[in-house]
């Protein structure tokens, strides 16, 4: 009987099977601490798994964390490139590898394994045979590179420098595992070993690479929006936060949080001088995180005493600030800023620029949502000051309404991003039942329809060419999109928000419309 045992095989029905080292930091804490990083990293493996779609499991095997994969019907290259994929989205994660074949911990088996999987591979080409070897055996592991790499040497060259295949032997206990690939995975920590987080996401670029890194400390990261444009943004935002929950918080479920903020903004624009209303939004911003978090610790606290068991209290607020990127963004500003929160303010991009931060978004998957977000927070007209000491803006805010913040932050609704639909990212922000003030009306019906009635100031924009003209709409207004039922138009507005406009489609079509208009005529 065979001591071999190969994974891989198309249509053979054998599991496929990954080694998964944990990233350098998990191996050098204490041994309980390491015990606890590698039970909650195998839990969030576990997920990865399902949340890819794979029919798998997550086990130990002398002494190495396992993700065994069936493959099934389908072809077994296209799921081990899936697997791939989710194993690179773990945080905790060194490097994996795809474990072509083991076989029992002797140097004869070793050899004839590695000669029937290598020996054509290498032929023609340059290779190096590397082994690690952990345990007690009757062979080193220079043994073993010497004795695989004179089987599988006809036809090819030995370059222990620059190999084009390195044949990989990892021997623990009774085992040995061949691989050829050793892939990097994301290191940092396993998410849920740091704690819990509220990051200040504005669907930019910098939250979300700012919540990203402090993910990768082992940090679970709720989100709060606080909105200053329309739904459109709102749901912009939603969707970042969507893209990361999905792709990189495996073993974690965030919720999402979204405050009016404009009430917020009028207020303090009635109050401060505008050469400090960045700095007081900026603060007003950090009690808001500083409140929500309070009202995330009570549900935590809630969960807690029925028996499901998570972090009880959020220790911490993330933004996405980076050292003078912007006016508000000096040290003194911050120094300012951050007076007022109860909270560690964690600025992880704080010494990055912003190609650093595009590039990470990149990395990430959310760049391309990200480029459409609007700047809203950018509020203050002229000259912002640059400079200011907590007692110049506590006196910016004495006329500020007490208890406006919390007001807003307690209206704000929690939806919880695992659970949420591709119909839940679209449909409570795609349409309107009343025209919003200063909205510029596009109509797409035909130009006949269009002649026979259209609201005063409309434009007509017929479909498909509207899509075709993105490029000439200013993007500041907002607009409101009708056509005849309020289908075709709800498809362009659709297409608007996923480019970065505040568009709508009015509810029910032209009809409404028309309805609409009638009672704010007799209204008015």
């Amino acid at each position: 009987m065979s001591a071999v045992e190969r994974g891989g095989r198309a249509g053979g029905g054998a599991e496929l099977q990954f080694v998964v080292r944990p990233a350098p930091e998990v191996a050098i804490k204490s041994p309980t601490t390491r015990s606890a990083f590698r039970k909650r990293l195998k839990t969030n493996l576990g997920d990865a798994v399902k949340r890819w779609g794979l029919d798998g499991r997550v086990h130990s095997s002398f002494g190495r964390l396992m993700v065994s994969v069936d493959p099934g019907e389908e072809d077994a290259g296209a799921v081990i490139e899936r697997t791939r994929d989710a194993l690179g989205h773990v945080f905790g994660v060194g490097s994996f590898s795809h474990a072509e074949a083991h076989c029992a911990a002797n140097l004869d088996d070793i050899v004839a394994t590695g000669q029937a999987l290598f020996a054509e591979r290498v032929k023609g080409r340059r290779y190096a045979v590397r082994c690690k070897r952990s345990g007690s055996h009757t062979f080193r592991s220079v043994d073993v590179e010497r004795a695989l790499g004179a089987a599988i040497n006809e036809g090819a060259t030995v370059d222990l420098n620059h190999p084009e295949v390195t044949v990989s032997v990892e021997v623990s206990g009774g085992r040995a595992v061949f691989f050829s690939e050793r892939v990097p995975g994301p290191g940092g920590l396993p998410l849920g070993t740091g704690g819990r987080a509220l990051g200040l996401l504005s669907g930019g670029y910098d939250s979300v690479v700012a919540a990203w890194y402090v993910m990768k400390r082992g940090i679970e990261v709720d989100f709060l929006h606080c909105r200053m444009g329309g739904g459109a943004s709102e749901r912009l935002a939603l969707q970042v936060a969507k893209v990361l929950t999905d792709q990189w918080a495996c073993g974690s479920r965030p919720d999402f949080y979204a405050a009016d903020f404009g009430p917020v903004v009028e207020n303090l624009e009635a109050s401060a001088r505008p050469s400090y209303w960045q700095v007081v939004l900026k603060r007003q911003m950090l009690r808001a995180g500083d409140a929500l978090a309070e009202r995330i610790d009570r549900y935590l606290q809630e969960r807690e005493q029925r028996g499901r068991r998570r972090p009880a209290t959020v220790d911490a607020l993330v933004t996405g600030e980076s050292l003078a990127q912007v006016s508000s963004q000096t040290l003194s500003n911050l120094r300012a800023i951050d007076a007022v929160a109860q909270r560690p303010v964690i600025r992880p991009l704080a010494g990055l620029d912003k190609l650093d931060i595009i590039r990470a978004a990149e990395r990430i998957g959310t760049a391309a949502l990200s480029a459409q977000v609007r700047e809203f927070c950018a509020i203050t007209p002229g000259h912002p000051v640059t400079s200011s000491r907590p007692t110049e803006v506590e006196g910016q805010e004495a006329g500020l309404e007490p208890g406006l913040v919390a007001a807003v932050v307690a209206a704000a609704e929690r939806r919880p991003l695992r659970a949420l639909t591709q119909a839940d990212l679209m449909l409570p922000y795609l349409f309107v039942e009343a025209l919003p003030e200063g909205a510029i009306v596009l109509d797409c019906r035909e130009e006949a329809r269009y002649r026979a009635w259209h609201p005063d100031g409309a434009l007509h924009t017929p479909l498909p060419g509207l899509l075709g003209r993105l490029r000439e709409l200013d993007k500041d207004p907002t607009y409101v999109l009708f056509c005849e039922v309020g289908t075709k138009s709800a498809q362009a507005a659709e297409v608007m928000q996923q480019t970065g406009f505040e568009a709508y489609s009015f509810r029910g079509g032209e009809r409404a419309l028309r309805r609409h208009l009638d009672r704010t005529v007799r209204a008015g």
